[in-house]
């Protein structure tokens, strides 16, 4: 039977990325704020995780959800429009579709701004 183990591999890096590391001494980081960049393996991983996969996935099933429920509602403006006795009636429906995509294209900006900033939170917590 064969190890399937994963193969692990020394970093080449481990020595410049360490804090006291030779690019921290050479760029005269050491007792600065900066010098705590070089201390992880992966600084910024998972703020990068959550800005690069997180919140764009979050931010695409919200939109494609919000697609589905304006395309019913582009579906039902045609039933409407199909429905009416006069150029009045057709106005009307027409008119009363885009005020209420009017609203829901607001609220659904709203909603993604809030849904990103909640993924980055959790996230990065």
């Amino acid at each position: 039977m064969s190890d399937t183990s994963p193969r692990r591999f020394a970093n080449p890096f481990t020595d410049t990325l360490d804090f006291g590391g030779p690019l921290t001494k050479a760029f005269n980081l050491e007792g600065s704020p900066f010098g705590d960049l070089f201390a992880s393996r992966a600084p910024y991983a998972d703020a990068w995780k959550a800005m690069m996969i997180d919140v764009p996935m979050t931010m695409t099933a919200e939109m494609m959800r919000f697609a589905g429920r304006r395309f019913v509602a582009q579906a039902e403006l045609c039933d409407k429009l199909a429905k009416c006795d006069s150029f009045a009636d057709a106005i009307d429906a027409q008119s009363e579709f885009v005020e209420e995509a009017i609203g829901d294209f607001n609220a659904e900006t709203a909603k993604l701004a809030q849904e990103s900033q909640a993924v980055v939170k959790r996230e990065t917590a």
